[in-house]
């Protein structure tokens, strides 16, 4: 992944995709703690970042190297998240968990939310800098059909530029290539990168894969595409 163009490796030892089952923090530092001191020691110019949305995790994870907290609940669910990333130095993903919340007018409530979050985070005496946001796109309240949730998640990236916030872009073999398109999830690859281009090109900064090289080429054309100019 490093020499395919990756610019952060993510570690993950619990799944929370739809229907997950969670497991103790023990058992989830036992399945990430080794690789992390593995690829650091094999690979240290790599950035690592770890998913998890468990204080132990997190704590294992800085204490062993980790760069990014990535957490699906989005750090102010327990006082000692706060705290934790107060005293630390990684970067923060926080993300909405769409599973938590019965929208309305979805994009100006998303909107509110990540304000508010912001404001919480910076409180507890974390740097705004420090933060990137993720609005969650597979993670649907389970009253929501067709995947209807996670387009307007696709359309509506460009409404949180004013945030100043990078924004993740996690749409990588996502189920909803599968509902629309009847594609199996190891020919989703095309229809990623469109996917991907469209929310890059309204703003999408981070963008989280599984087909690096690939997406490492359509990153690379976009940005030389936009640096088309001609002078005569």
């Amino acid at each position: 992944m490093l020499t395919a163009g990756a610019d952060v490796i993510e570690v993950n030892g619990q799944t929370t995709r739809p229907g997950y089952t969670e497991i103790t923090p023990e058992l989830e530092i036992e399945r990430t703690v080794p690789y992390i001191d593995a690829i650091m020691k094999r690979f240290p110019e790599a950035v690592l970042a770890i998913d998890t949305y468990k204080v132990p995790v997190m704590q294992a994870a800085i204490d062993a190297g980790v760069s990014i907290i990535n957490d699906v609940n989005s750090f102010t669910d327990d006082p000692a998240k706060l705290a934790l990333m107060a005293k630390s130095n990684v970067g923060l993903l926080t993300m909405l968990n769409g599973r938590q919340f019965d929208f309305k007018v979805m994009t100006p409530e998303m909107h509110q939310f990540f304000e508010d979050n912001l404001n919480a985070l910076t409180a507890a005496g974390i740097d705004r800098n420090r933060i990137a946001i993720d609005q969650g796109l597979g993670y649907a309240d389970t009253k929501v059909k067709n995947d209807d949730q996670d387009y307007v998640i696709m359309n509506n990236v460009g409404k949180f530029n004013d945030l100043n916030r990078p924004m993740m872009v996690a749409v990588s073999r996502k189920g909803y290539m599968g509902t629309l398109l009847n594609i199996p999830k190891d020919q989703r690859l095309p229809m990623t990168l469109v996917s991907e281009t469209a929310m890059i090109l309204n703003g999408g900064r981070i963008i989280r894969v599984h087909d690096v090289k690939e997406t490492r080429q359509m990153v690379t054309l976009l940005k030389r595409i936009g640096e088309g100019y001609w002078l005569v």
